[in-house]
């Protein structure tokens, strides 16, 4: 479990992203709905916190909201319906990643470089009425 959130998080997934997909899934759940797959997939790949703010982003989580309220078996189904058309011209289709670069996910120490190193003290005046030198940087040979 652990594995495939932090995939979806190196894929540009986010935590809301991952709650939405959720969500959705389960009120998708026992329908027959085309595109429902591709908007499940497209949600591990994109933060939702990205598009709330665009057009379509309202009409979308109302068909959401409506959806996960609704009890009816035929009005949910075209809820259902609404609510994936809208979110994929909102997110878009899936797109295909490359699995070795999706798979490499784990920063080895070597991976990393120091690219600076600050050592930062407070401007105060200690007791015999001296001052403690200000924040000091130091260029460090790689």
């Amino acid at each position: 479990m652990a594995t495939r959130a932090t995939a979806e998080l190196a894929a540009g997934a986010s935590e809301r992203s991952r709650k939405l997909r959720t969500q959705l899934r389960a009120s998708l759940m026992g329908l027959d709905v085309p595109g429902a797959e591709a908007l499940l997939d497209r949600l591990r790949q994109v933060r939702v916190e990205d598009f709330d703010g665009r057009s379509g982003w309202r009409a979308f989580t109302d068909a959401e909201r409506a959806l996960r309220r609704e009890k009816e078996a035929g009005r949910r189904l075209e809820l259902a319906g609404e609510a994936v058309r809208l979110g994929l011209e909102l997110f878009g289709e899936p797109v295909e990643v490359d699995d070795a670069a999706a798979a490499k996910v784990v920063v080895e120490p070597e991976d990393l470089q120091l690219v600076a190193y600050e050592v930062l003290t407070a401007d105060t005046r200690t007791e015999d009425g001296g001052r403690v030198p200000q924040a000091q940087q130091e260029q460090l040979s790689v």
